[in-house]
């Protein structure tokens, strides 16, 4: 996931790279860039329109060349809203749905005030309180490029802080197309304080600052195990390869953080719980068993309380069974249809997969 992140950050700093350069195909090149942002994580769609309206109200261009740039950089952009429209209408039934599932379920206003206070804070700790600093740029910096920088951060966490609630820190990555932008505004403004104070070598100051942030963010990244996660992220791909190896080809898998690995890796259908109605499990599983799949369960053991919770009223969400098998210690694999027989005084023991 944080790969994907990654490569948007690039993807959306080249269309903003080539949005405000002086060439004559910004429009081309930016659009090209965009369209392939949006593929990768159609959301962000709003982005994209951000950058439009810079191209087509820039001061330093005449309204031909405004019209003529922002006319090319739309017909760019075309392709990819047309690639997912038609993806998602093939898959999913409609142009505006996707496959995580209802849009009611995952956004609410409910969830502003709670995700704004997290990914501020997160930013905060992450960052150092230097990047409060990007905040003064529209003073010490006017013009149409602190506008768009600025414009295009906020829209950003606009479109995640209606999103799902999430408690790691980790899920600052929503912000990683934009948060560039804001790193480079923190660098601007340090550079025009240290003009405005009569510093003589402000180069060497930026420098200085920028060496000073880098350093900070690389000790506050290896604290918070970032250089790790290849290993530690590993149980997604043990987990789903289990799935393709052990479970019939008729198994369908009732997840919700395991969902995304257990189909690319294990092949098999999923069904994410969380956007299940609590009273709907036990008809869920009869559903299932009714089109000819084999239901199981597959969680985190953080997510086995959440489960218990919110399906209280099913004797299949007390998980008071052994799991069929245990991978990488975190991730559980359950099969309802061995809870009556375990009841009943059947063995049924737990398989750990390092």
């Amino acid at each position: 996931m944080s790969g994907r992140q990654e490569l948007l950050s690039i993807i959306w700093m080249a269309a903003v790279a080539a949005a405000t350069g002086t060439r004559r195909y910004v429009g081309l090149v930016s659009g090209a860039a965009v369209s392939a942002a949006i593929v990768v994580r159609p959301n962000l769609l709003p982005l994209g329109v951000v950058v439009g309206l810079f191209l087509l109200v820039r001061p330093d261009r005449t309204w031909q060349q405004r019209l003529r740039v922002a006319g090319m950089y739309a017909a760019c952009c075309a392709p990819g809203c047309a690639i997912v429209a038609i993806t998602q209408q093939a898959f999913y039934g409609s142009p505006l749905a996707s496959g995580y599932g209802s849009l009611s379920v995952l956004f609410d206003a409910s969830h502003i005030g709670p995700n704004t206070r997290r990914y501020l804070w997160w930013l905060w700790e992450t960052h150092t309180p230097v990047v409060v600093l990007a905040a003064l740029a529209p003073w010490l910096l006017p013009g149409a490029l602190t506008v768009l920088c600025l414009a295009l951060f906020l829209v950003n966490l606009a479109l995640y802080v209606p999103y799902v609630v999430f408690d790691d820190w980790s899920y600052l990555r929503f912000l990683l197309p934009t948060l560039p932008l804001v790193l480079i505004l923190v660098m601007a403004v340090i550079d025009a304080i240290a003009r405005r104070i009569g510093v003589r070598r402000v180069g060497l100051v930026s420098a200085a600052a920028a060496l000073i942030l880098a350093t900070l963010s690389v000790r506050e990244a290896r604290e918070r195990n970032t250089f790790r996660l290849q290993r530690l992220e590993a149980r997604f791909a043990r987990a789903g390869t289990f799935v393709a190896d052990r479970l019939p080809e008729n198994a369908l898998v009732i997840t919700s953080w395991e969902s995304g690995s257990v189909r690319f890796y294990g092949g098999r259908k999923t069904l994410v719980w969380d956007a299940l109605d609590p009273a709907w499990l036990d008809r869920a599983l009869a559903y299932v068993r009714s089109r000819g799949y084999e239901p199981y369960l597959l969680f985190e053991r953080r997510e086995e309380p959440d489960f218990r919770r919110r399906f209280a009223g099913s004797t299949v969400a007390l998980l008071d069974w052994p799991p069929m098998a245990e991978v990488a210690s975190q991730v559980r694999i359950y099969r309802p249809d061995d809870r009556a027989r375990y009841l009943e005084g059947t063995a049924a023991p737990t398989e750990y997969v390092p």
